[in-house]
């Protein structure tokens, strides 16, 4: 955008110069963290997160997603979806030995053309064991763990 002159005295307030002197604009930054991402359903084979998108995109389009954290055997997971505009995931968990057990500490984050944002607030997730009751699953920031 243009930016021109103009002049002040006590008199008041000149008119703009009539070249544009300057032209600027403003750089896109990264965007900010998710917010309230938590494990919503889990089954035998499956858990399934919902997040919220970040407050400020960093001033350029989302292009890409990235769900991650650590299988019971601390293997990192690491899922990348494409788009815009995405709120839910949902990750299988094949592995019979794992049924029942914690995925760890989860996080999402997403990416615009400047770079990798932050990492949302961490989840830990546990399968369900194939019991027939509700999924045993929480929510808990990593923080107040320690």
């Amino acid at each position: 955008r243009d930016i021109s002159i103009r002049s002040a005295n006590l008199n008041g307030v000149g008119p703009p110069c009539p070249v544009p002197v300057a032209w600027c604009s403003s750089l896109a930054s990264i965007p900010t963290a998710c917010n309230r991402f938590r494990a919503t359903e889990t089954t035998r084979t499956s858990i399934s997160f919902e997040w919220n998108p970040p407050v400020y995109n960093g001033g350029a389009p989302i292009i890409e997603w990235e769900v991650a954290g650590f299988s019971p055997n601390g293997d990192a997971i690491v899922h990348k979806i494409n788009g815009q505009l995405c709120v839910s995931f949902t990750m299988g968990c094949e592995a019979a030995e794992f049924m029942g057990t914690w995925y760890l500490d989860f996080g999402v984050r997403c990416r615009n053309t400047m770079g990798w944002g932050p990492k949302s607030e961490i989840v830990n997730a546990r399968t369900s064991d194939g019991q027939q009751r509700d999924p045993d699953f929480m929510n808990i920031r990593m923080r107040e763990q320690k």
